[in-house]
C-alpha cells in the first residue's frame, strides 16, 4: 500500500480509453521543503585543559577542595560518613549560575585511588599499548 493516504481520482481526458489519475488535491502551487542529507556526527573533540588552572587546588561553597579537569569536570575530595572520597564527576551550570553536580561521576575511597596512584606507570603502558593513535 503507498504512505500516501490521499485518494486519487481519475480524470477525463479527450479519450475514454486514457485516464490520468491526480491525486484529489491539486499541489502545484504549494512550496516542498528539501530534503537534504543529515551530516555525519564528528568524532569527539578533545578539550584542552589549562595547566596553570589545575594545579592548584580551589575550594567550593561546602569548604572541599577540587581540581578543574575541564569544562565540565572536576576532581573533589570530599568527606562523606566519615570517609574521604575522591570524586570524578562532571558538572553543569543551573540557572543562577551555580555548578551543580550532574549524574555522571565516580566516588573512590582513598585505597581505591592510591591503588590507581601506585599502578599509574602501568596504567600508562596500557593506555600507550591500546591508543589508535
Amino acid at each position: 500500500m503507498s504512505k500516501n493516504k490521499r485518494p486519487f481520482v481519475a480524470k477525463d481526458s479527450d479519450d475514454d480509453a486514457d485516464f490520468e489519475l491526480k491525486p484529489e488535491d491539486d499541489l502545484a502551487g504549494e512550496e516542498f521543503e528539501e530534503i537534504t542529507e543529515v551530516p555525519a556526527p564528528s568524532a569527539a573533540k578533545k578539550v584542552k585543559v589549562d595547566k596553570a588552572s589545575t594545579s592548584v587546588a580551589q575550594k567550593n561553597s561546602e569548604g572541599d577542595a577540587y581540581f578543574e579537569l575541564g569544562p565540565k569536570k572536576r576532581l573533589s575530595i570530599r568527606l562523606w560518613q566519615k570517609n574521604i572520597l575522591i570524586d570524578i564527576r562532571e558538572y553543569y551550570h543551573d540557572k543562577s549560575g551555580e555548578a551543580k553536580p550532574g549524574k555522571k561521576g565516580i566516588s573512590l575511597t582513598k585505597e581505591q585511588f592510591q591503588y590507581i596512584l601506585d599502578h599509574a606507570s602501568e596504567i600508562k603502558n596500557a593506555i600507550k599499548t591500546t591508543s589508535t593513535g
